[in-house]
């Protein structure tokens, strides 16, 4: 269960790189949209199993950090390995994004 919450921690930083990137650009507004318009398709995705969603988003340079893992992993090969043994062996009935934060 802790290796699904720690690639799940995935999911919210994705998101909180979306919204400080449109928020540099002073696009205020849209940012809350837009992330939504990208992160639900793959969190619905993501629930059926499909595990390899996040590396098909994500950099060929991505690094990912979990506590459970003895090191880091760096980059799209190594992420591919870990997410490989859990494709299609789970899946989530239902999920919701909660209120949004608006940084100003």
């Amino acid at each position: 269960m802790k290796k699904y919450q720690s690639i799940l921690l995935i999911s919210v930083l994705f998101i909180m790189i979306l919204f400080f990137t449109g928020c540099v650009k002073g696009n205020y507004k849209q940012v809350d949209k837009k992330i939504i318009e990208i992160e639900k398709p793959i969190l619905d995705k993501w629930g059926k199993g499909h595990t390899m969603i996040f590396p098909d988003n994500s950099a060929d340079e991505i690094t990912y950090f979990d506590p459970s893992l003895e090191k880091r992993i760096t980059g799209q090969t190594e992420f591919i390995k870990l997410l490989k043994p859990i494709e299609n062996k789970f899946a989530i009935e239902r999920y919701e994004m909660l209120e949004k934060v608006t940084i100003k």
